[in-house]
């Protein structure tokens, strides 16, 4: 199934960061498609500034398949405290779909955005990382 832009008709390269349905209604359509870059376009047409974390739907697609996640997260500011439970549930989800936990424990350690998410949104802190030295 190939997936295209309504917009500009094209695949995307990279896929669109699902947003509240208050953002979307006042951008696209009910069942319009979205490339990312589309997306970009639109929200500074239409509300004159840049996508903003504030703007995507808490939900394991957001943390799991799309980048604007990481690009959008602001780390060092808190989170109003029903987003965070709502961002939490979604990570709960997202760790369900993946459905290996252990290797949920050991990305964060490899990939530094990774680790500070988990951190962020799990209810228990990541493992420090294991060094691993070569014998020989």
């Amino acid at each position: 199934m190939n997936i295209r832009c309504d917009r500009c008709g094209r695949e995307p390269d990279e896929v669109a960061p699902m947003l509240k349905d208050t953002i979307w209604r006042q951008i696209a359509r009910k069942n319009e498609t979205l490339c990312k870059t589309c997306v970009h376009e639109v929200i500074r047409r239409r509300f004159g500034r840049e996508l903003r974390f504030a703007d995507l739907l808490p939900c394991a697609f957001n943390i799991t398949w799309c980048s604007a996640f990481e690009e959008l997260m602001p780390w060092d500011e808190p989170l109003p405290p029903g987003e965070l439970e709502r961002w939490q549930r979604a990570f709960a989800t997202a760790e369900r779909l993946i459905g290996n936990r252990k290797a949920m424990e050991e990305a964060p350690q490899q990939r530094p955005c990774c680790r500070r998410k988990w951190e962020r949104f799990s209810s228990r802190p990541c493992a420090a990382p294991r060094i691993r030295r070569s014998t020989g």
